[in-house]
């Protein structure tokens, strides 16, 4: 099967865990625009543009960082700091995931978590090459790192001996469910992305969680355009929903108990179906009324997941899905002619 067919294969279907809504996504990045500052979009190194790259005849839109930059410390915003974030990536209990490819073997990844210039959770991966450059200090440059940034000061999570490949079509995923933390990697970007299915996996337990904040792209000596380029696109975020109910961990007030309703009779911000305090009117008359209440008060419960929430921007659809993400959406060609397209766009821009 053609990549092309792989690509349109894998977008239009979705996301294949159960535990997880589809949330935002992006593909707006447009052709020869900067995106550090722009749509939504900020970055921590002010030297990096993140320049934007699209073509009228295809559906998939990238963006590259345009710098090759190494050096300084986490959150004085240098080099080290060169990540780039959404403003509506903002879930606690959430995935953020992205494709990427590189000319270069030096470091690939995604950043979650992001409160502040020097608080949020990062994962990367290098080619693992001879010259690979990592930003974390007394870490294998070779080594794939989950890390914690906080106030500055770094914490390794985890870390793992694989790499990605120059010129493949890979996925990043960065976790935070309930204080566990994970890194997921597929070598092959476009077979989808449900956690069951990475390639490989890096994963703590965080005893003192960092706050939700935004997510994105984070890139340290791979960029630019002189001795190589990478490339970013497809970024989505995905909500955790352990229960299955089609209610977001973040928003649900029964988070291991089915409740869809979000029914909460007592009102004490704790569902009915998990409240040992809430007392039943089951069996009494007024009880039976409020019983032939219900079938007009689910439409109610369900008003009670806050809809005013940003993260309810994408309205739920019936059955509990999520409109909007990039996994319902169709892609356009993927492979050798993309490839071409965006190293001659690298090319272009190194003209500059």
């Amino acid at each position: 099967m053609s990549a092309m067919l792989l690509l349109l294969a894998a977008l239009s279907s979705p996301v294949q865990a159960e535990t997880l809504i589809e949330g935002w996504s992006y593909n707006n990045f447009q052709q020869d625009e900067p995106f550090n500052g722009r749509d939504g979009w900020s970055g921590g190194y002010s030297a990096d543009d993140w320049w934007g790259y699209s073509q009228s005849d295809e559906e998939i839109t990238w963006v590259f960082p345009s710098t090759d930059d190494s050096g300084g410390d986490w959150g004085d915003g240098e080099a080290r700091d060169n990540w780039l974030v959404h403003e509506e990536v903002r879930g606690d209990d959430s995935m953020f995931t992205a494709v990427f490819v590189t000319e270069d073997d030096d470091t690939s990844g995604v950043v979650h978590h992001l409160s502040s210039d020097d608080t949020f959770y990062v994962f990367t991966v290098t080619g693992g090459g001879r010259g690979a450059s990592g930003p974390f200090t007394g870490v294998d440059e070779s080594e794939a790192v989950l890390a914690k940034v906080d106030g500055g000061l770094v914490t390794i999570l985890a870390t793992g001996n694989f790499n990605s490949e120059t010129n493949a079509w890979s996925r990043l995923a960065l976790s935070v469910n309930d204080g566990v933390v994970t890194g997921m990697f597929w070598y092959d970007g476009l077979e989808g992305f449900a956690p069951g299915t990475a390639d490989e996996v890096l994963s703590a337990t965080d005893d003192d969680p960092l706050p939700a904040g935004q997510g994105g792209f984070y890139s340290y000596n791979a960029g630019g355009f002189d001795d190589g380029w990478q490339a970013f696109s497809q970024p989505s975020e995905q909500w955790w929903d352990d229960d299955e109910d089609g209610v977001p961990d973040d928003l649900d007030n029964c988070e291991t108990d089915p409740n869809p309703d979000q029914s909460d009779l007592d009102g004490d911000g704790i569902g009915s179906a998990c409240d040992t305090d809430e007392v039943s009117g089951e069996g009494e008359g007024e009880g039976e009324g409020e019983g032939e209440g219900e079938g007009e008060g689910e439409g109610e419960g369900e008003g009670t997941a806050d809809t005013a929430d940003p993260l309810y921007e994408a309205s739920f659809k019936e059955g509990g899905s999520v409109a909007g993400c990039s996994c319902d959406a169709t892609g356009g060609a993927m492979g050798g002619l993309v490839l071409a397209g965006l190293a001659a766009f690298a090319r272009r821009r190194r003209e500059d």
